[in-house]
């Protein structure tokens, strides 16, 4: 019974820490230009002459080409909203379950720019979208090597019922590989909170570089406590990156 109550006081422990704990000089250096590569986006679906919105996602802009960005975010995002069309939130616009204008809902969704997907990679589960915007948003380097074991790390995401843009910070566990359909494909773990909504957010390491993109998260199997995060590394996303040809229309 003691060791049971140990256990579970590990798991408490644990997913607390994960939100709660502080990284002070990683946190004096996001300021408003990194959190304004951060974004939500959500998806919206006509159902009979009424829209309907899911979950957010959450994805970082690495690029800009004139008055369009690119975001790198989760694929799976995507596969479970197929059909949706896509409404980009930057960090300064509050998301329907904020403090919310005084007009309704589908005049405000219609102000917002909305995304085209221009790449998706199932292996990796990664995705690239677009959207266009008059805001002055500014892009993230992706890092040129991977984050190592012991390496501090910030995420930047927006977890359902843990509030916008809210930042975490932990450190690399590993790097290991997953296979996916027979190939090797790599991730490293880490143990900055994430939750739903997360998918897709930001790895940052201490040069404010992305060093990871979240795709998932593995709990306890008792209460479902958190316990790591898993995100595909730089090396990789670089090698994405490389691949795409962007969208002409």
């Amino acid at each position: 019974m003691l060791f049971l109550c140990s256990v579970v006081s590990y798991m408490f422990i644990n997913e607390h820490l994960a939100l709660t704990r502080v990284d002070s000089e990683l946190s004096e250096k996001i300021d408003d230009k990194i959190m304004s590569a951060n974004i939500i986006f959500i998806p919206a679906y006509v159902n009979e002459n009424q829209t309907e919105y899911g979950i957010s996602a959450s994805g970082v802009i690495f690029q800009k080409e004139g008055n369009t960005y690119y975001i790198l975010t989760a694929n799976h995002t995507l596969e479970a909203t197929k059909g949706a069309t896509y409404y980009i939130l930057d960090y300064t616009q509050k998301a329907p379950n904020e403090e919310f204008p005084g007009y309704g809902l589908t005049e405000y969704f219609k102000k917002l720019p909305t995304a085209r997907i221009e790449y998706q990679n199932d292996d990796y589960d990664i995705a690239i979208l677009s959207f266009e915007s008059e805001a002055d948003l500014t892009p993230l380097e992706i890092a040129t090597e991977n984050a190592q074991s012991g390496d501090r790390i910030a995420v930047i995401s927006s977890p359902e019922g843990y509030g916008r843009n809210r930042i975490t910070y932990g450190k690399v566990l590993k790097n290991s590989n997953v296979q996916v359909e027979g190939a090797k494909r790599e991730v490293f773990s880490h143990t900055a909170f994430i939750y739903d909504g997360s998918s897709g957010s930001v790895v940052l390491n201490e040069d404010m570089k992305i060093v990871g993109i979240n795709i998932a998260s593995s709990e306890f199997p008792l209460f479902g406590k958190f316990r790591n995060s898993i995100a595909v590394p730089a090396e990789r996303l670089r090698d994405i990156v490389k691949e795409i040809t962007y969208s002409e229309e």
